[in-house]
């Protein structure tokens, strides 16, 4: 009867395991950051073949498709605040801008083919700035 436990036990951990969304193995640079509403923001978006707007559209789909959040009533989208690299970052965490730090868990959408995808960064990974953010919300 115990073992019977144990591995029922075993199986049900083992099933929520499988269906937790992991954490990227990503390793944040932070001279690849280009802040929303910035002069070096600008000049990134100038050489991206995909623009804001349309970054924000493909986010947007993505996220009706695919997230759950994004089905509550009145969702407009989710913020973003910086680019990283290659991509938009729509973030679909709350980051606190009073604190200084910041995580780019989001919806990542790629400048230039316009692929978007859900990232999780660890927590390990957020970054310290000074830059007071402005967010984009789509307008």
């Amino acid at each position: 009867m115990i073992r019977k436990i144990k591995n029922i036990l075993l199986i049900t951990i083992l099933s929520l395991m499988v269906n937790c969304k992991s954490e990227n193995d990503i390793n944040i640079d932070t001279d690849n950051l280009y802040p929303y509403g910035t002069k070096k923001f600008k000049q990134w978006e100038n050489s991206k073949k995909i623009k804001l707007k349309e970054a924000f559209q493909i986010h947007y789909k993505y996220s009706l498709e695919h997230l759950k959040d994004s089905k509550k009533s009145g969702f407009k989208g989710y913020p973003l605040s910086y680019s990283y690299g290659n991509f938009y970052v729509f973030s679909t965490v709350t980051n606190v801008h009073k604190l200084g730090e910041f995580n780019l868990t989001g919806i990542w959408v790629n400048a230039d083919t316009g692929e978007a995808k859900e990232i999780i960064v660890p927590a390990k990974e957020n970054f310290k700035t000074s830059f007071y953010w402005v967010n984009y919300y789509g307008q």
